[in-house]
Parts: structure tokens; C-alpha cells; sequence
């Protein structure tokens, strides 16, 4: 589905409930990334990435939370961003949005058994993430080689982040209304590569089993 269209997104919902029913887990992972300085990027290009980044995750949430409720479980989770970063404003503003929207989320689901939390996990390194660099790299005058190298402490393949996100949704109850930041999934793979985060928004370390 075209998740920057509201039709699209609503017969996507409507969809997945007559088919399948409640998803138990609803995992916002979609995303387009939008780069260049404030100033040159075409407004379209902004409401593109509102559309996407920030709206289609509230629309799906507001469209399957209602039906968790009715069955008092559920688990909702938003990849986030781990913060500002030049040449990605017109990205960064509504991926870090996702981490408040999760929070008052949090807060409106205590005393149930529907758990929402934000994860950051830095760098992963998609074919959306490296056609984003290509362009970051050229703004800061860097080859995406020199731009690799000095994010590499913050950098997950595909397969390790997919690996972290699935095994985060095996304790949701202990993420609830949390973000979580990339060391939380490097020591759950028993990687060494780590980045410091700020007391106020570490969370526990995954599950050890994996």
C-alpha cells in the first residue's frame, strides 16, 4: 500500500481486519528518507515525508488500537531516529516525532496488556539508507567510504536489526514506553560496538537468550 495516501492506508487496514483480524504486533518500520538543507528542499518533499514518516504510523495505529483494546493485548513499535542530523531535517523531525507519540501512547496504556515502545538503531544499512548517504556524504564532503568509517560504531546489517526488532517484541512489557537506543540491540547480538546514550532514555538490555 501507498502509505502516504489516507485511502490507501484505511483500505490497507480494512483489509488486514477482514482477512486476518487484529495483528498482534503492529511494527512501524516503513519509511522514506528525504535529504538536503533546509531551505532547498521542495515543501512537496516535506509533506511526502510527514506523510509517510509520521502520519501513516498514527493512522495505522488509530485504526488497529481500538481492536487490541477490545482484546487487552497487543504490541505496537515505532523505529525511530536516534536524533538531528545535518542534511536530514526534512527526516529526522518526523522519525523522532514517532519517539513522542509512542510515549503519550505509553502513558494512555497503563494497566493494559497493549505495550508500545520506540527503538533508534542507528545506522542500519538498506538500499534506502545507502542511497540516503550517498547524498548526506556529498553535502558534508565526504566519500560514502570516509562517511561509513566514522559511522561505524553505529552501524547494523539488515539481518541483525531484523534480528533485535523480533526478539525486543519478546519483552514488550519490559520496553513499555521506552526508547531504546543501538546499544540495547548490539549486546543483545554480544557485538563490542557501542555508542554512549543518555541515562534518561536507556533501557534494559534484550532478552540474553539470543
Amino acid at each position: 500500500a501507498d502509505l502516504s495516501d489516507k485511502e490507501a492506508v484505511a483500505a490497507l487496514c480494512e483489509k488486514v481486519l477482514a482477512q486476518y483480524g487484529c495483528p498482534d504486533i503492529l511494527f512501524h518500520n516503513a519509511a522514506v528518507v528525504v535529504t538536503g538543507q533546509v531551505g532547498a528542499v521542495p515543501f512537496q518533499a516535506w509533506e511526502h515525508s510527514y506523510a509517510v514518516n509520521l502520519r501513516a504510523p498514527i493512522l495505522l495505529t488509530s485504526s488497529f488500537l481500538p481492536h487490541m483494546r477490545k482484546r487487552d493485548r497487543g504490541c505496537v513499535v515505532f523505529v525511530s531516529s536516534s536524533g538531528a542530523a545535518p542534511y536530514l531535517n526534512a527526516y529526522e523531525v518526523f522519525k523522532t516525532a514517532q519517539g513522542e507519540f509512542s510515549s503519550g501512547l505509553a502513558a494512555e496504556l497503563e494497566g493494559t496488556h497493549i505495550y508500545t515502545y520506540t527503538i533508534a538503531p542507528g545506522l542500519v544499512r538498506t538500499q534506502t539508507a545507502e542511497d540516503s548517504i550517498q547524498a548526506v556524504a556529498a553535502h558534508m564532503g565526504l566519500s560514502t567510504e570516509a562517511f561509513h568509517r566514522e559511522q561505524a560504531a553505529h552501524t547494523l546489517s539488515p539481518q541483525e536489526a531484523g534480528q533485535g526488532f523480533a526478539l525486543s517484541t519478546l519483552s514488550a512489557s519490559t520496553y513499555h514506553g521506552r526508547r531504546s537506543l543501538s546499544p540495547s540491540l548490539h549486546k543483545c547480538l554480544g557485538t563490542r560496538r557501542d555508542r554512549t546514550t543518555p541515562p534518561a532514555t536507556e533501557t534494559p538490555a534484550l532478552p540474553p537468550a539470543c
